[in-house]
């Protein structure tokens, strides 16, 4: 259902949009929704930081703790990839197996 269809380098919001994961976050099929960094556009399914460039602790403190609390979240997210990658030392190397086999081994 989901593939990876850019590099790496690809800007964030450039490679949702035209993933398929974009019409789930577009029709609201997802019963969350989703954090994303600066490079995404705020819709009914996704959910970025306010701008940064404004000074948010004169002109809107509740706005600064969002994005505070926001990037906690980020952390968190980022932290359990580190953990998993760490964990499975498998996912440090390139790989010639078959992608149903790196299926089997997240499961």
């Amino acid at each position: 259902m989901f593939t990876a269809l850019h590099t790496g380098n690809t800007n964030d919001g450039d490679a949702l949009n035209t993933s398929s994961i974009a019409e789930f976050i577009s029709k609201n099929l997802l019963p969350y929704h989703m954090q994303g960094d600066p490079a995404y556009v705020a819709s009914e399914g996704m959910m970025p930081p306010f701008p940064l460039w404004v000074n948010l602790h004169e002109t809107d403190p509740g706005k600064e703790s969002f994005n505070f609390y926001h990037s906690q979240g980020r952390i968190l997210v980022e932290r359990v990839f580190g953990i998993f990658f760490r964990r499975f030392g498998y996912f440090w190397t390139a790989n010639s197996c078959d992608i149903d086999f790196f299926i089997e081994i997240i499961h």
